[in-house]
């Protein structure tokens, strides 16, 4: 988790650390255990950070909003693309059309009972 500038970081890998300056969180997106990184909400340092982690190929969460404007959701879907990684925003998974076809599948009583 990448949050505000004094804000408490979680890595994934089941360190937690207190970063005060940007080398360190730019330093913890070079451990090569960490896969993926939340932003939560600070809309002002969304883009900014989305950036940096997709060109520290991390897979991307967001919360909502993820952006202030359509321009800024571009360069953030751009610099995931750019890199290869995966970009989701908090209401991805309910407003997915694959949603309501897994659970169409997954409800299908002759597949699983």
């Amino acid at each position: 988790m990448i949050g505000g500038e004094r804000e408490l970081i979680n890595g994934g890998s089941g360190h937690q650390r207190k970063k005060e300056d940007e080398d360190g969180k730019r330093a913890l997106l070079d451990d090569p255990d960490i896969d993926a990184v939340y932003l939560p909400p600070s809309t002002s340092l969304q883009v900014k950070w989305a950036v940096v982690v997709a060109q520290k190929r991390k897979h991307l969460l967001m919360e909502k909003p993820v952006a202030l404007n359509v321009v800024e959701i571009d360069v953030i879907v751009i610099a995931c693309e750019e890199n290869g990684v995966q970009f989701m925003d908090g209401t991805m998974w309910v407003h997915n059309l694959r949603t309501a076809k897994m659970c169409e599948f997954l409800s299908d009583s002759e597949r699983f009972g």
